[in-house]
C-alpha cells in the first residue's frame, strides 16, 4: 500500500456545471479545450493531466455523511501536474482565459482550484515505514 507519491506538485481544478444534468457533457466540451489551452499557455509548466468524472446518483451521494448534503456536487475534477509552485501563475492565466469562454457552461462562483504537494507517508510493499521527520 502506497499512501502518496513523493514530491508531486499538482493543482486540483473543480469546474461546476451550471446544470448538473450536463456535467458529463461538460467534460466532453471542456477537456479538449483545456488540453489546448494548457499546451498553448503552460506547456513548459504542466507535465500531466488527469480527469475524474463522477456519475450522479442519489443512491450513492455521500455528501450528507461529510456534512455537505446541500453543498455543490462536483462531477468533474481535473488533476493538473505542474513542475513546481511557480507554475501556478501559468495555470491561473489559462484558468482566467478559459473561464470567460465557458461562462455559458460553468458556474464560475462555485468553480475553484486547489494547490497541493504530495509526500510519501509510507509504502508497505517497498518496506518504507512511516518517519515523523520526513
Amino acid at each position: 500500500m502506497v499512501l502518496a507519491i513523493q514530491a508531486d506538485h499538482h493543482l486540483g481544478w473543480f469546474p461546476r456545471s451550471i446544470d448538473e444534468r450536463h456535467s458529463l457533457k461538460l467534460s466532453q466540451i471542456f477537456s479538449p479545450d483545456l488540453v489546448d489551452a494548457l499546451q498553448a499557455h503552460a506547456a513548459n509548466e504542466v507535465y500531466g493531466l488527469q480527469a475524474n468524472i463522477g456519475i450522479p446518483s442519489s443512491q450513492f451521494d455521500i455528501r450528507a455523511y461529510f456534512g455537505g448534503k446541500n453543498r455543490p456536487e462536483y462531477l468533474l475534477a481535473y488533476k493538473i501536474y505542474i513542475k513546481d509552485s511557480e507554475s501556478m501563475t501559468a495555470v491561473r492565466k489559462v484558468q482566467k482565459e478559459f473561464m470567460g469562454e465557458l461562462s455559458n457552461w460553468v458556474h464560475t462562483s462555485n468553480t475553484f482550484i486547489a494547490f497541493g504537494k504530495e509526500g510519501l507517508v509510507l509504502d508497505v510493499g517497498s518496506d518504507i515505514k512511516f518517519d515523523l521527520n520526513r
